[in-house]
């Protein structure tokens, strides 16, 4: 719910003043923050204060308590054995690719999920890109519940 909530606001934002949401300025516990580079759990907020009086608006976030935020080496490092510099690595937070790992903070709240996805055995791309490494990250709120389906059970009576 404090997921809608929070596209809601930014949205009204953008909207009110005119400007896209992304050119509104955003602050967490009024510290400025890049919030299209930034994950940050709805549930780690206690309140969330529109302000309209400037030209693009401004969001200010409170945090219920210190957020720990993670960067996406930080992801690599603790959910995948992969080595970046022996396979590159095409980032997927949800369904948004990711251009630029630099600046990415995820709030360390969220349950991480990731997928890595090797793409050696693709037939339809050129040589040079089979040591790619698709890593999909999931951010829930909660924890999933696990899921198995029919290939899994295949991949276990192979063993």
């Amino acid at each position: 719910m404090k997921k809608i909530l929070l596209f809601f606001v930014f949205a009204a934002v953008g909207h009110a003043s005119g400007q896209s949401a992304a050119e509104s300025v955003y602050y967490l516990d009024a510290q400025l923050v890049d919030i299209k580079n930034i994950y940050i759990n709805a549930l780690s907020l206690d309140s969330i204060v529109v302000e309209r009086k400037t030209a693009n608006g401004e969001v200010y976030m409170k945090s219920k308590r210190p957020i720990t935020f993670i960067t996406l080496d930080d992801v690599l490092k603790k959910y995948t054995s992969i080595n970046e510099t022996v396979n590159p690595v095409i980032y997927l937070i949800g369904d948004k690719l990711i251009t630029s790992k630099k600046d990415i903070r995820i709030d360390n709240s969220y349950y991480i999920y990731v997928k890595t996805i090797d793409l050696k055995d693709l037939t339809y791309i050129d040589k040079k890109y089979k040591n790619l490494v698709l890593v999909r990250i999931t951010l829930s709120q909660e924890e999933l519940k696990p899921e198995v389906n029919a290939n899994d059970i295949l991949d276990i009576l192979k063993q």
